[in-house]
């Protein structure tokens, strides 16, 4: 999260976030540890502040893994 989140809210009413990992908390949007970095948040903000950042390349390759499980490709 930026300091140029606003808390407006729009990232927690708008998102849509399926594991509810961002609140309004201090009038700042906070994202918890739940966060799945689908990026839906960082869509919606009208601030632009937020930023989604996957440092866990185990995460990534798990998520493929499940995406690819469940696509057909050919």
């Amino acid at each position: 999260m930026s300091d140029t989140c606003v808390g407006c809210g729009t990232c927690v009413e708008k998102s849509g976030c399926l594991v509810k990992a961002v609140q309004l908390s201090d009038g700042v949007a906070v994202i918890s540890k739940e966060c799945r970095g689908c990026g839906r948040c960082a869509e919606v903000c009208p601030e632009g502040a937020i930023d989604v950042t996957v440092e866990d390349s185990d995460f990534i390759r798990r998520s493929i893994e499940r995406i690819e499980a469940v696509v057909d490709v050919t």
